[in-house]
């Protein structure tokens, strides 16, 4: 796994303990030895059609219209960190329980970590280490994802 990777899991475990199918986003590159990562979805309810960052809105989402990153309108939600390890997910790979399902641009990774280390809801933990992350990729000319 990778950074900026869109991982399809059937079973993803959801904070309140339920499972369920679940396009979700790997927001770190897990050197240290965890994956944070969002959630996505594609019911608008009541969040902006508008491109880009949302911090301010409830849920904090950063949309990416159809035909961008994603083929149907897809928001991500930022406010709902989850964190893995990285050997779990990895096996879970192996394994066939969780695929791949697209690589998001490096650009979009960067808008989206620029979006998210900006939400007040944050933890400083995982704040700390997107940061962090966020500023490997700009200390090198092509970031490897």
């Amino acid at each position: 796994m990778t950074a900026g990777q869109v991982l399809f899991d059937p079973n993803f475990p959801f904070h309140d303990g339920e499972t369920g199918a679940k396009l979700f986003v790997t927001l770190n590159d897990g050197r240290d030895g965890s994956y944070l990562t969002v959630l996505t979805t594609s019911q608008r309810h009541t969040k902006t059609g508008t491109a880009g960052c949302h911090i301010t809105e409830f849920p904090s989402n950063f949309h990416f219209p159809a035909g961008t990153a994603f083929p149907e309108n897809t928001w991500l939600i930022l406010n709902s960190i989850y964190e893995f390890d990285c050997y779990a997910i990895t096996q879970k790979h192996k394994m066939g329980k969780i695929s791949i399902k697209l690589p998001l641009s490096t650009g979009d990774l960067i808008a989206v970590l620029d979006c998210v280390i900006n939400d007040e809801d944050l933890s400083d933990k995982h704040c700390l280490r997107l940061k962090a992350f966020r500023d490997s990729l700009s200390q090198t000319n092509e970031p490897t994802l």
